[in-house]
């Protein structure tokens, strides 16, 4: 079992990087929220709810009021790249574990792991239909590497930590 343990904690990272390249891999009409959007809520309304608020990101400038949908969906879209990053650094985190690695080690790794990760799924998309790759998802992509390896760190330390007081205090009642 224990030669086991360290690939079925490698597997979430297996899984999530598989998720990552089949939705980069998928053309920008299969991706697109705007169809259900349309169908769904009122533009009026939804433009009314948003700030007045223009996000420029590469070449684009989204303008909540002027184009809801489009805010909605790049808002979504952006969201889902930190979060998946995120996932990426906690499972590559977690896949690391029965390494006993020192934690400046496990960063770098993961990091290195979710550039490499994030720069080839932007470059895959130069492939696809109405997608681009672009160097700014990249580093959203490690902001949310980032995130996810520092919840994964203060969550291992706490249970670590939380593990060695109840193992003190079970020698303090024996002694």
């Amino acid at each position: 079992m224990d030669k086991v343990k360290p690939l079925l904690m490698a597997l979430p990272l297996l899984i999530c990087a598989a998720l990552v390249f089949f939705f980069s891999s998928q053309s920008y009409d299969k991706q697109s929220l705007t169809p259900f959007l349309t169908q769904h809520v009122n533009k009026t309304e939804l433009s009314r709810l948003l700030p007045d608020v223009t996000i420029d990101y590469g070449e684009k400038h989204i303008r909540a009021k002027q184009s809801p949908f489009a805010f909605v969906e790049f808002v979504i879209r952006k969201g889902a790249h930190l979060t998946i990053y995120a996932m990426l650094a906690a499972c590559g985190h977690l896949a690391l574990r029965p390494y006993r690695l020192s934690a400046g080690s496990v960063l770098l790794i993961v990091m290195a792991s979710v550039l490499t990760v994030a720069a080839v799924d932007e470059w895959n998309q130069t492939f696809r239909a109405y997608r681009t790759g672009m160097y700014q998802d990249v580093i959203l992509d490690a902001a949310g590497g980032m995130i996810g390896i520092t919840v994964c760190s203060i969550g291992f330390a706490m249970k670590d930590r939380r593990g060695k007081r109840g193992r003190n205090l079970g020698k303090k009642r024996m002694g």
